[in-house]
């Protein structure tokens, strides 16, 4: 049963603990003060009979027997005088004694409590008083006879007189002790409710203060002790220290929950801290991935370059053979006219001007052919080293313009290159003219797919100065309206499984927004073609990893 209530006691609530301890004390504190509050009643009613009843009735007791004795002597001087006016005055004065006796005994009998032993004490006295003024009157009729009388007057005196004096005194000497002994119990009664209740106080004090000792062990050890180490292992846990051991709180007030909370937040911070390095993982492949991706795009727009290269110079290349065979063909054919002794004069003019003409012909065929190659170079050297230089955008553009020829070349759509004027850039020309690549290619493969003629548009203004605005219009297909708040995502793409990668215009967006620290919008009308602007400061900003911001550039913007 005992641990059963301990049990139960151990399940109350923190608070109810703490108010409980407190309401025990407080109560002890307001017993106290009904105990002091009574026991000074006591006291201050056992004071005010002793003020009141005792002490008034010793006094007029007294009184009466100063009466008494005084009524004696008077007595014993009326019998003692022979003068007859001394006799007068002395019955007058006993008269006096006699009224004076009966109203100090109604005075007393106000006063004195009415009780039996009492009652029977002064019902003692008021018959010894009766019998002692009927011998008083005996007595003083003799002495008033005079004669013979005054001496049975001295008898009376002497004998039943004296002992009805004594009687009358005896009495009044009992009823006084009577009274003294009431008034000192009175008194010891007082000393011992005041001593009963010093000793109360002192005893609800020290159990009071033995309590408060108690609640404050408690409260140190059961709440003050519990909530440092919770507050030190949510220190550590905010450090991102989870190592600190925790367990389910085996109390069940709110220490307990507390504690079973923390051990609640520290297997989920460990869950969430597990799903973190999984997420991380999964970012690094995903970030790899994404590279390779993005090596692979780059790679491919190499690939378009070549292809471009290839079939840009097989035509200078092409015909400075064809010349450079007609010129073998026609050095042969002199070779035989010399060796058969049958050159004549117009045939060396002949072949000195077929010579002359086919070297110059190569020459022109070898120096397209050598600006061709100095140009493919160039893009090349940009697109692969992601170097800065201080470049035209004019230049660039055509540049960009000539590698991507091959797109142009089997569809039949136009390209329309508008740039106001020189405009100097200090940029990276390799990543702007990747991003230039990629919106041409864009535009063909998505834009202008399945049509039959159509019309990209390269726009490039100055826009104050200190930025550049470069516009890729098409008339194509358009942008549906659902999707053009997707097309700067990763991985996001109309001709999945056809090709497309989706990285694309994610690229775009990473290299302007990251590497050329520009901004791109796009706007479309589904069926009216689509425009993407560049935003470009002249001069980039410092990138001092620029492979960095090229990765930067193929997270999600």
């Amino acid at each position: 049963m005992r641990l059963r209530d301990a049990m139960r006691i151990r399940d109350l609530t923190l608070r109810t603990k703490v108010y409980g301890a407190f309401a025990i004390i407080l109560s002890l504190d307001v017993l106290t003060g009904l105990v002091a509050i009574d026991s000074l009643r006591k006291v201050n009613a056992e004071a005010v009979t002793i003020q009141e009843t005792w002490l008034p009735a010793l006094g007029v007791i007294g009184d009466l027997v100063s009466g008494v004795e005084n009524y004696r002597i008077v007595e014993g001087r009326a019998l003692l005088t022979q003068d007859e006016d001394e006799r007068l005055a002395s019955e007058e004065l006993l008269w006096n004694a006699r009224d004076n006796i009966f109203l100090m005994r109604d005075f007393y009998e106000r006063l004195r409590p009415h009780e039996s032993e009492d009652d029977h004490m002064i019902g003692d006295f008021d018959k010894a008083w009766r019998n002692y003024q009927n011998t008083s009157r005996e007595m003083l009729w003799h002495i008033f006879q005079g004669g013979k009388d005054m001496d049975v007057a001295r008898g009376i005196y002497n004998t039943t007189g004296e002992q009805a004096f004594r009687d009358t005194r005896y009495y009044l000497k009992v009823a006084q002790s009577h009274n003294v002994a009431k008034g000192r119990h009175a008194t010891e009664n007082s000393k011992r409710i005041y001593t009963a209740t010093v000793t109360s106080i002192l005893v609800v004090t020290v159990i009071a203060a033995l309590l408060s000792w108690l609640l404050g062990v408690f409260i140190v050890k059961g709440v003050a002790k519990p909530i440092v180490g919770l507050t030190g292992a949510m220190r550590r846990m905010a450090e991102d220290d989870l190592t600190v051991p925790t367990e389910e709180g085996s109390r069940r007030d709110e220490i307990g929950t507390m504690t079973t909370a923390l051990h609640d937040l520290r297997e989920r911070l460990l869950e969430r801290r597990r799903l973190i390095e999984d997420e991380k993982e999964s970012l690094r492949k995903l970030q790899s991935a994404e590279r390779d991706l993005l090596e692979s795009e780059r790679l491919a727009a190499l690939g378009r370059m070549v292809a471009g290269v290839s079939h840009e110079i097989n035509t200078p290349l092409g015909a400075a053979y064809t010349v450079a065979t007609t010129l073998v063909e026609a050095h042969r054919e002199f070779s035989s006219v010399a060796k058969e002794n049958r050159l004549k004069r117009s045939d060396l003019d002949s072949f000195l001007d077929r010579v002359g003409r086919a070297s110059e012909l190569i020459s022109m065929t070898l120096q397209k052919a050598s600006d061709l190659i100095r140009t493919f170079k160039q893009v090349a050297v940009d697109q692969t080293s992601s170097s800065r230089r201080t470049f035209e955008l004019g230049e660039l553009v055509h540049q960009v313009v000539l590698t991507t020829s091959p797109l142009f070349k089997h569809h039949p759509f136009t390209l329309d290159i508008r740039v106001d004027g020189p405009i100097d850039m200090d940029s990276f020309p390799g990543p702007l003219g990747q991003v230039l690549s990629n919106l041409l290619s864009n535009a063909v493969i998505h834009g202008l797919e399945g049509r039959n003629d159509g019309t990209v548009r390269i726009e490039a203004q100055r826009q104050g100065t200190d930025a550049v605005t470069i516009a890729v219009v098409d008339d194509g297909t358009g942008i549906r309206p659902e999707h053009q708040t997707h097309l700067f995502e990763p991985f996001f793409t109309t001709r999945f499984g056809q090709g497309g990668s989706g990285l694309g215009l994610n690229i775009v967006h990473g290299i302007v927004t990251h590497v050329l620290g520009g901004s791109i919008d796009v706007a479309s009308t589904w069926g009216k073609g689509a425009s993407f602007t560049l935003s470009i400061p002249l001069k980039a900003p410092d990138q001092s990893d620029i492979s960095a911001a090229l990765s930067q550039a193929t997270r999600t913007p």
